[in-house]
């Protein structure tokens, strides 16, 4: 969908009143008004002063028709600028928790990958547990609340990083690493974060969260390669119990591998 610029109906307007300003002065300057009475005289039998008159009138009619008109424009080009903002931010987040997509995912990563010289970070791929559950016993809508209630608690405790959801019931927070920072307690305090109990119309919902989490440049120096690590992490937390979380090592890559190819045998 092609832009338009909002301020074109300004500078209609502005070069409207540049022409104007040049015919009055010019007018003035070789006595207009006196040149087209005295023609008006001598060409009385042509009717030349009501001609003049009736264009006069469609003249003002149509200066202010055009001053309707730019407005109704600017106003048109606004909605149009916002209307093409707003499928952008949709293309770009989550309608349902507002938080940021996978396709701005993407876009991070590239940018952690050009500061992945400088810059230690750590990615956490989150899932709930027990989430589906609640979907089946209370309905999607409950569920819905729940995902909005876990987005909110995720963007209190990282408000200076980027959470993202992926779909479904998984998440990923990407961190920058000050100091020497615990990241395994980091996670532990999203699980103690996310399992709080959830009121949602009367009842109360209780989840939790298995975490995985991946270091950068330590495990990678590539984000997209250190986002499939956490993943694998956050596979072999799940696979443990509820509310586990594991930083990631080589040998779960490789469990996971061969879990693929023998479900492939099958």
């Amino acid at each position: 969908m092609p832009s338009m610029h909002p301020n074109r109906a300004k500078w209609e307007a502005i070069v409207w009143l540049l022409a104007f300003a040049l015919i009055y002065g010019t007018a003035f300057f070789f006595d207009g008004h006196e040149a087209i009475d005295a023609l008006f005289v001598s060409q009385e039998t042509y009717n030349l002063d009501e001609i003049f008159t009736a264009l006069t009138i469609a003249g003002g009619l149509g200066l202010i028709y055009s001053v309707l008109r730019i407005k109704d424009m600017h106003r048109e080009i606004q909605l149009r600028v916002t209307a093409e903002k707003h499928v952008d931010w949709i293309a770009c987040h989550d309608p349902l928790t507002e938080l940021p997509n996978r396709r701005l995912l993407e876009v991070a990563l590239l940018k952690l990958l050009t500061l992945s010289h400088t810059q230690r970070s750590a990615i956490f791929s989150l899932d709930l547990d027990g989430f589906k559950k609640v979907n089946d016993l209370l309905g999607h809508e409950h569920g819905d609340q729940v995902l909005k209630v876990v987005a909110k608690r995720l963007c209190s405790m990282f408000p200076e990083d980027n959470v993202y959801r992926l779909g479904g019931d998984e998440f990923v927070v990407v961190v920058e690493r000050k100091g020497n920072q615990d990241l395994s307690a980091l996670g532990k305090r999203m699980v103690v974060a996310i399992s709080k109990p959830i009121a949602i119309n009367g009842a109360t919902v209780e989840i939790g969260a298995s975490i995985g989490f991946a270091r950068i440049p330590e495990d990678s120096a590539f984000p997209a390669e250190a986002i499939q690590y956490s993943d694998c992490a956050m596979y072999a937390a799940k696979k443990i119990g509820r509310n586990i979380v594991k930083a990631f090592v080589p040998e779960m890559q490789e469990e996971l591998i061969k879990k693929i190819q023998m479900e492939a045998d099958l």
